[in-house]
């Protein structure tokens, strides 16, 4: 209780060194506890130790295989100050022996910042033993890598499972945006803006609809 204290202490004055000095003492206290895992990796790149916020990273990853808002959270931190955070063989190993939920996640972070090739090789296990959400970013990766054929028939096998799969959603109104089929991708934009208001691709294939219409007031406001 003390160092956490003095953790805010030090917090409220603005002394980084303060803080970084008594967060290791935090997180044994707090027994790997998420919240301040990801609040010393915020510091440690705010003070520019990329190679120390890399390090608390993997451990928090590997003290929490399977917790989601965790990858989310690190993947926000990620795109802010780290592009590579891990190195090709923990990658290999993440893609080779990682949990389905941190193959996925790392996936999703690696599309987004256009390594799909890092992606496609995240994805290929778990999407291979047939997990939905990992076929639906597959179909995303593939699309974006140019596999045009591969997305189509991944993404059209888990609508007719899944009307509502966000993933294939994507793919299929890329597909009726890019072949001039305006009025189909507005309606699998609408669904994922509607489900997943923070995927802000369907935003992007919902304007890009409209705008080809013609319509450039409902594109703007579609970010308003």
């Amino acid at each position: 209780a003390l160092n956490v204290t003095l953790l805010e202490i030090y917090r409220i004055q603005g002394d980084a060194k303060g803080m970084r000095s008594v967060f290791p003492e935090v997180l044994k206290s707090m027994d790997g506890d998420t919240e301040y895992q990801l609040d010393y990796i915020n510091l440690l790149y705010k003070m520019g130790d990329v190679s120390a916020a890399r390090t608390t990273a993997l451990k928090a990853i590997e003290s929490h295989p399977n917790d989601a808002q965790l990858f989310n959270m690190l993947s926000d931190l990620w795109l802010e100050y780290d592009r590579r955070p891990l190195s090709t063989v923990q990658l290999t190993y993440v893609a080779e022996s990682g949990t389905r939920t941190s193959q996925i996640a790392l996936a999703r972070f690696y599309h987004k910042i256009g390594d799909d090739d890092a992606a496609q090789r995240l994805l290929t296990r778990v999407s291979d033993s047939g997990v939905a959400e990992a076929q639906g970013m597959m179909a995303r990766v593939m699309l974006a890598l140019g596999n045009v054929k591969r997305a189509d028939v991944v993404a059209n096998k888990l609508l007719q499972a899944d009307p509502r799969n966000e993933d294939a959603l994507l793919v299929r109104g890329q597909r009726h945006l890019a072949n001039g089929r305006f009025d189909r991708a507005i309606e699998d934009a609408n669904i994922v803006v509607a489900d997943s208001p923070r995927e802000y691709l369907g935003y992007v294939v919902l304007a890009g609809a409209y705008s080809a219409k013609g319509s450039a007031i409902r594109a703007r406001q579609t970010f308003e």
